[in-house]
């Protein structure tokens, strides 16, 4: 098995997470190559279901070897 091969699944076995309601280079990159299998969303208190909505479609676009795994932390609070 290649280097490439075991990274990508490796990362198929990692979720990290996701603060705010941006999508930033590094963590797309991550996405991209299948160096993590998805995200815990921490949106914060000021986004709306339009900004997650947003948020989960782009995370979708850059994860063309498999759908990602998107999850929410919400423990109760407001979400």
């Amino acid at each position: 098995m290649s280097e490439p091969e075991i990274e990508f699944l490796v990362g198929q076995m990692i979720l990290t997470d996701l603060r705010g309601i941006e999508l930033k280079p590094e963590m797309a990159e991550l996405l991209e190559k299948g160096w993590v299998s998805g995200v815990v969303l921490f949106p914060g208190p000021e986004a709306t279901p339009v900004d997650v909505r947003r948020l989960t479609d782009q995370i979708r676009a850059v994860c063309s070897h498999c759908p990602p795994i998107i999850a929410i932390d919400q423990e109760g609070g407001r979400v």
